[in-house]
């Protein structure tokens, strides 16, 4: 599943949103627990274009 948020944060590149309210609203549809693994895959994702 973390490859979805990887792909996320790849197209975020292309919308002018803050990536604070992308990390804000991909945390709030997340359980607590993968938090990290997916702030981690979404930061990744940006960095990769």
């Amino acid at each position: 599943r973390a490859i979805n948020i990887v792909t996320l944060g790849a197209f975020s590149k292309f919308f002018d949103i803050k990536d604070e309210i992308w990390e804000r609203n991909l945390l709030q549809h997340l359980p607590e627990k993968v938090h990290q693994l997916n702030l981690n895959a979404f930061r990744e994702g940006k960095m990769a274009i």
